[in-house]
């Protein structure tokens, strides 16, 4: 027998250094999303060879068979290289499940863009007026929790999406009785979609309510802001004050924007899925691809590649939940941005607050 032991932290890459260890008998799986306590290990045994039967979870299924393929060098580890893959292997009847795929690698491109975003917003606001921290903090910590909340319900349409595929999966191994539970998955992931149109024009409101807010904070009274533009050409704190202060309304709509276009991915993705339910329900279309290998490979491999995407979202949500907790943590020094290339604002904000460290 074979022995996967989970457990939280680390990175789900790490298959990638398990892969060139070529330990068959014993493989150890680090991923960040399982729900796992901290200090705490789950272990599942299965038989050698492509028998899994043994893991229930479908994600632990995925991360034991990406393991065990990377083992045979069957599986990629690199995400261009697997997505490449899946476009390599792609017939004219499977075009919605690569698709996906498609969306997926944009989706993580906007979530990228859009905690990048966020993270400029906070700690540029921060490191701007040091003596105004607690006051922009007021403003910053509310557009943070809508986020939280956003990115927790794009969390939740994931997963029923991802359930859904599985259970596509499982049909095409001829179990039908998994077409209800297909079903259930679509309907949730709806329901979760309602919910995450609605915190995004609560979003949207807010954010719109807080530009002009964060503005008046860094622009100060009127000697202040006078003080500040005499000083700016020879004065690090006045240029990068007032270069974030003038820069807020355009990262304001890049936020507005980004939260829109994830929810328009998902959107898309949405369609999509229909699109293979609607078919998988048609029994001459299951008749034509039960027992298909290589469509039950493609949509594995789709699978497996979009689980970073599942990671994306989790590891965005333990970052937020951390930061609610302090605001310390919601500076980050790579974010200080282009106007402060040595990174002496830095420095100055944790001069006037506590030790970063």
């Amino acid at each position: 027998m074979s022995k996967l032991k989970i457990f939280p932290g680390g990175d789900w890459r790490s298959i990638a250094g398990l892969s060139k260890q070529r330990n068959h008998s014993r493989i150890t799986l680090v991923v960040n999303y399982l729900p796992v306590a901290r200090g705490q290990t789950r272990e599942f045994y299965f038989a050698p060879g492509e028998n899994f039967a043994a893991v229930r979870h479908p994600i632990i299924y995925l991360a034991a068979m990406s393991t065990h393929r990377a083992n045979r060098g069957l599986f990629q580890s690199s995400s261009a290289e697997a997505f490449q893959a899946i476009m390599d292997q792609v017939s004219k009847d499977q075009t919605e499940i690569t698709t996906i795929a498609c969306i997926v690698e944009t989706l993580i491109s906007s979530m990228t863009a859009f905690n990048s975003d966020l993270s400029y917003l906070i700690t540029q606001s921060a490191l701007a007026a040091p003596l105004r921290s607690t006051a922009i903090f007021a403003i910053l910590i509310p557009i943070q929790g809508i986020i939280l909340e956003f990115y927790r319900v794009i969390y939740a349409i994931w997963e029923g999406l991802c359930s859904f595929l599985w259970q596509v999966r499982k049909v095409l191994n001829g179990n039908l009785e998994h077409l209800a539970n297909a079903g259930h998955h679509i309907r949730a992931a709806r329901a979760d979609c309602i919910r995450a149109c609605e915190i995004v024009f609560r979003l949207d409101v807010l954010l719109k309510e807080s530009g002009p807010r964060l503005v008046t904070e860094l622009r100060g009274s009127r000697f202040v802001e006078a003080l500040l533009r005499f000083t700016r050409r020879f004065c690090l704190l006045s240029s990068y004050r007032l270069d974030i202060m003038e820069g807020i309304p355009g990262r304001i709509s890049m936020l507005c924007k980004g939260g829109n276009d994830i929810l328009a991915r998902f959107r898309r993705l949405g369609e999509v899925v229909i699109r293979i339910q609607k078919r998988f329900k048609d029994p001459r279309w299951r008749a034509l691809h039960t027992y298909r290998q290589d469509v039950i490979d493609l949509l594995l491999r789709v699978l497996l590649y979009t689980s970073s995407l599942h990671i994306t979202i989790q590891v965005r949500i333990e970052v937020l939940s951390y930061r609610s907790n302090s605001t310390r943590s919601a500076i980050e020094p790579e974010c200080s941005g282009p106007s402060d290339p040595n990174r002496y604002m830095w420095d100055w904000y944790w001069l006037w607050n506590d030790d970063p460290y």
